[in-house]
């Protein structure tokens, strides 16, 4: 007489680890960058708003950036920027709110460069090229 034992479960194999990619690629996160260019969270392109200011002065050098401070207390800070042609038409405007509890130490400075850049944007100096890349 054969006595049969209770089958014992198994327990499932571990899931095998993620092997890294052997082609020699760099993640795209880690990849350089161009002067001007920095990588921002999720590793997507970013251009500076310096790098903007400055290709739209070599582009433009007889049209102005003007900014102005709409609101600056001491928690919180609104600018505005313009960008006029020679004639001193507004072709575009940008505006920035930032909290000084985000930015502590430089809220005053985040919030109008943020306007430039947004101006800027307006008229095509922006990331969108370094997208298509």
């Amino acid at each position: 007489m054969t006595t049969s034992q209770p089958a014992q479960a198994q327990k499932p194999a571990a899931p095998a680890a993620a092997k890294p990619a052997t082609t020699g690629q760099v993640p795209r996160a880690q990849q350089p960058t161009q002067p001007g260019v920095v990588r921002v969270q999720g590793g997507n392109l970013y251009m500076t708003v310096q790098k903007r200011v400055t290709e739209f002065r070599e582009d433009h050098p007889d049209w102005t950036i003007v900014t102005e401070a709409q609101k600056v207390g001491e928690n919180l800070a609104i600018f505005r920027a313009e960008i006029r042609d020679e004639q001193g038409r507004v072709l575009a405007t940008g505006h920035k709110m930032v909290r000084a509890q985000d930015r502590p130490g430089n809220y005053l400075e985040a919030a109008e460069t943020g306007a430039v850049g947004r101006a800027l944007n307006f008229l095509g100096y922006s990331t969108d090229e370094l997208l298509e890349e």
